[in-house]
């Protein structure tokens, strides 16, 4: 049961904000289509049967009773009915303030509005958040291969130059402080092989990093220290582990190793050697020592930049993905596409933990998400699906490039195809969501 209450509320927090994100979606076409003289005859929040309406002079402010996004009907609905009943070749006749009455570029401009003010809102975000002090874990930027350890990582890329414990003191001549520095380096730079100076037992050596299929195979080496621990439990801060079940302990992951079975652990506090057995478990009662540090407050070009920054990977990793997806490449969707139920779900679970830490992070965690949720529906938008703003945007340039509108049977037409799309879009994506959830292949 608690389980149950915690998933839905964890549900609920990141429903509220995906609503949010695709409330000012709607909002923007609102905005657009009043400014460019078209009238809107409803704007709504949510979906679903009508719980209040306020009518304006023009439009009706329509609250429905699923609180999830909302929409956006402009006046044209009478002129296309019309245009099919006389079977008319175009929109010529109709009424003043209507979609169909306006010019194709005045129609581009409200459907881009939608996914524009997504990814701007993204942008502004992101440049906010880096205005949020946070406290951060840092490690040393010490790797080892993740196929040395084959039973907690699912890959056989190794690098035959990196050694368990090397330090990266450069990459590709980029002087390397910490191991997220490393790890976000090398997530941007994935495509080609990377030139690395590593320490070495006190020696500079160089190294080169070949990725393959954009990964590097290297994960972080962590010295086996204590940092914080349990309630109760036998470990104390700086603990050094030595060995378990007599296997000698180098990396944090040698313990992970006997975590199946009774851990007879030596260790070393100060000068004193004590002997700690463990039943088997998969959470240990510490952390490991980890360095804190409270981010540097940016100057505005610097925000502005990582803000660029941040926007523009998001955005390549989704038209990554669609192109894996299209092309066949994307095997493990299950894990790799995430629908609406698990990206809400996942929201307020991180959030929710982000809290825990303190404050900021939680707003922090909060925020970056729902950017990344922005920037998604702002992409996703673009798609050329008819009933997308992406496919109204190609229809509409269309007009524009070879003056001439679309005939009412054929825009009806587009529009029943951009329907069944997006129908089975949401299937599917929900469908993804049940797989992942009841963990099916």
């Amino acid at each position: 049961m608690t389980q149950l209450l915690t998933f839905i509320s964890q549900f609920l927090i990141g429903f509220v904000g995906i609503s949010i994100v695709l409330i000012i979606h709607e909002l923007a076409h609102f905005i657009a289509a009043l400014l460019l003289k078209v009238n809107v005859e409803e704007f709504s929040i949510g979906m679903g049967p009508r719980v209040f309406t306020l009518q304006g002079k023009k439009t009706s402010f329509t609250l429905r009773l699923l609180p999830l996004g909302g929409s956006t009907r402009m006046n044209g609905s009478t002129d296309l009915t019309r245009a099919l009943r006389e079977d008319a070749k175009d929109f010529n006749n109709s009424e003043a303030g209507s979609f169909f009455s306006t010019s194709p570029i005045r129609r581009f401009f409200i459907f881009f509005a939608g996914p524009f003010i997504n990814i701007l809102l993204a942008l502004i975000i992101f440049i906010i958040i880096s205005f949020i002090p946070v406290e951060t874990i840092v490690n040393e930027p010490l790797i080892v291969n993740a196929a040395d350890y084959t039973f907690l990582f699912n890959i056989d890329i190794k690098q035959n130059d990196v050694l368990p414990g090397d330090k990266i003191i450069k990459l590709d001549g980029n002087t390397i402080n910490t191991f997220e520095e490393a790890e976000e380096y090398l997530k941007l730079h994935n495509k080609d092989s990377v030139n690395a100076i590593l320490e070495r037992n006190g020696i500079l050596v160089e190294a080169t990093l070949t990725p393959i299929d954009g990964k590097f195979g290297l994960t972080l080496f962590q010295r086996p220290i204590i940092g914080s621990s349990d309630i109760n439990s036998p470990f104390k801060e700086d603990d050094i582990l030595l060995s378990v079940n007599g296997d000698k302990i180098n990396c944090t992951y040698d313990l992970y190793k006997h975590s199946d079975e009774v851990m007879n652990i030596t260790l070393k506090r100060g000068d004193e050697i004590i002997d700690i057995t463990l039943e088997p478990m998969k959470t240990f009662p510490f952390s490991w020592k980890s360095k804190v540090v409270i981010s540097a407050k940016p100057s505005i070009n610097e925000a502005i930049e990582a803000g660029l920054t941040r926007t523009q990977n998001i955005i390549r990793g989704i038209i990554t993905t669609i192109k894996n997806l299209l092309s066949g490449k994307l095997t493990d969707t299950r894990n790799e596409i995430t629908g609406p139920t698990r990206a809400a779900t996942q929201i307020g679970s991180i959030t929710t933990q982000s809290f825990k830490t303190s404050k900021n992070t939680g707003i922090r965690a909060f925020l970056y998400l729902l950017s990344t949720v922005s920037v998604s529906i702002g992409v996703i938008n673009l798609l050329p699906i008819p009933s997308f703003d992406g496919g109204q945007l190609i229809i509409n340039l269309y007009q524009i490039f070879f003056r001439r509108q679309l005939k009412p049977k054929t825009y009806i037409v587009f529009h029943i195809i951009g329907l069944i799309l997006s129908l089975v879009m949401l299937f599917l994506l929900y469908y993804v969501d049940i797989r992942f959830y009841f963990h099916l292949q």
